[in-house]
């Protein structure tokens, strides 16, 4: 992370925590020091509203520098969790179904790369799509042969959404960016829904 991430984040925190005291802990703030110059403050709603602006700025100025040091970042390792334990599963349902699946193919599949499952019924994933087999037929050279055709292949959506939850599981407990990117979202997010509760009721 820069330097200029870490100062935005921080600061972002300090405000999604300063607002969620504001409102649950009623917080009151009467005085203001800024450069050695003291202000002091008389309506507590104002004082508010120019909180919920700097709340709203440090949000907007960490996006922009997340977008700009770790654009794809988060996604990726995301992904790569939810693969990590997956791919055995996806990869013995292939094999089950054609034990001679060529293993580009099946590499492919299993590290998510052109796998697009459709949901089904009865708790069942499907993938209605190509595959290329690999065969070898008796020659002069004992050439191996590939075949390309239409399959469908059915996954249990109980046990696929377990392995995901596992990998989704993983990636919050065990990578870093979970806590450095992703958190400060959650806390900002947690905290305006507290507002907007608070607020209606």
């Amino acid at each position: 992370m820069s330097d200029g991430l870490i100062r935005q984040r921080r600061n972002f925190l300090l405000f999604s925590i300063l607002v969620a005291c504001y409102i649950h802990l009623g917080i009151k703030i009467k005085e203001l020091s800024i450069f050695g110059l003291k202000i002091e403050l008389g309506d507590s709603h104002s004082v508010f509203t120019l909180i919920l602006l700097f709340w709203i700025y440090f949000g907007w100025r960490f996006y922009q520098y997340q977008k700009q040091d770790a654009p794809c970042l988060v996604s990726t390792i995301y992904s790569r969790c939810i693969n990590l334990h997956t791919k055995d599963y996806i990869e013995k349902v292939f094999l089950e179904s054609y034990p001679n699946i060529e293993k580009t193919t099946l590499s492919n599949f299993v590290h998510g790369d052109n796998l697009i499952l459709s949901y089904k019924r009865f708790f069942a994933v499907v993938y209605e799509g190509e595959i290329e087999t690999v065969d070898e037929q008796e020659g002069r050279d004992n050439r191996w042969f590939t075949e390309k055709f239409k399959v469908e292949i059915r996954f249990s959506i109980v046990k696929l959404t377990f392995f995901r939850l596992k990998g989704a599981l993983s990636f919050c407990y065990q990578q870093a960016c979970f806590s450095d990117y992703v958190l400060p979202y959650l806390l900002a997010s947690s905290v305006f829904l507290y507002l907007c509760l608070d607020y209606i009721w």
